[in-house]
């Protein structure tokens, strides 16, 4: 079951996303192969890691050529950073 509020005095994880790991994991997918980075860090900056939120989800992913790799996914709980 899923509640529409998380229970008092635990943090908010997700706000948009809350229950729905498979289209949370669909929006990162899809905001990826879009390939969401400016012309500016295509160019100058393509060996730099490309740092992705999404509703409290932080990734950092590497593009090499057309292939995206997520080095790290970390959750983001009420202000503070967990890994998993």
């Amino acid at each position: 079951l899923c509640a529409a509020e998380p229970p008092r005095g635990q943090p908010q994880t997700l706000r948009f996303f809350r229950c729905q790991p498979e289209q949370a994991e669909a929006a990162f997918v899809q905001a990826l192969a879009a390939d969401p980075r400016s012309i500016y860090r295509k160019e100058k900056c393509a060996d730099a890691p490309y740092y992705l939120n999404l509703d409290g989800i932080d990734a950092v992913c590497r593009f090499t050529g057309k292939v995206v790799t997520v080095e790290r996914v970390r959750l983001r709980e009420g202000g503070e950073d967990v890994d998993s």
